[in-house]
């Protein structure tokens, strides 16, 4: 970590992800029918490296000694951010902004926004500053890998030395789609406003 100078989420599941969660769900739900049993089985093949998303695991006291396959047992242990370097998140919503309950419920269709910036509502969120999180409407999980949104934001942390105030992209996002903005602790967005251009005088008579 000595070398690190920023890290940067792309839709990152801090606290898991819901496609997990009813995956855990429906493998326990299958298995209690003798009929259903069978693709139970088949559906608890899933890799330990796709269960640790249910809730986010990263450390190995998450899985020592715990049955991967039980039933939404938590038991991630808090990883704060590292104390070194500059952390960013980018999320996306690909239905409506966050003011729209699909926005929020749907996030990026595989990550919820609030599991995005690790924002668990206690004193144990990550703590991302306010100005070093956008959120991106109309972008799903995959678009955060490689979209253009995406890499003015990128670009625009990236380049600053550290200590310097975040950069902000240098054109806003399109007319008529929510703006990039830095997401606030109690989950609003900080508008990038672009500058006005100047108005002409009318010539004099």
């Amino acid at each position: 970590m000595r070398l690190t100078r920023a890290t940067v989420a792309l839709g990152t599941p801090h606290l898991g992800a819901p496609a997990e969660k009813a995956a855990n769900v429906a493998t326990h739900a299958l298995g209690l029918v003798g009929e259903t049993r069978p693709l139970a089985a088949l559906l608890a093949l899933r890799s330990v490296g796709i269960k640790d998303l249910r809730f986010g695991n990263v450390v190995t006291a998450d899985w020592q000694s715990h049955d991967p396959d039980a039933l939404l047992r938590n038991t991630r242990t808090h990883v704060p951010l590292h104390h070194a370097g500059r952390h960013f998140a980018v999320v996306g919503t690909a239905l409506g902004s966050h003011a729209h309950p699909a926005g929020s419920l749907l996030g990026d269709l595989l990550v919820r926004p609030r599991s995005a910036i690790g924002d668990t509502g206690r004193e144990d969120r990550l703590a991302f500053p306010d100005t070093h999180v956008v959120r991106l409407a109309g972008l799903h999980h995959l678009d955060l890998l490689n979209h253009p949104r995406v890499y003015e934001h990128l670009r625009a942390w990236l380049a600053q030395p550290a200590g310097d105030p975040p950069g902000r992209p240098d054109r806003p996002d399109p007319v008529g789609e929510p703006s990039a903005a830095g997401l606030g602790r109690d989950g609003g967005d900080v508008a990038a406003k672009a500058p006005r251009p100047p108005q002409e005088r009318p010539a004099a008579p």
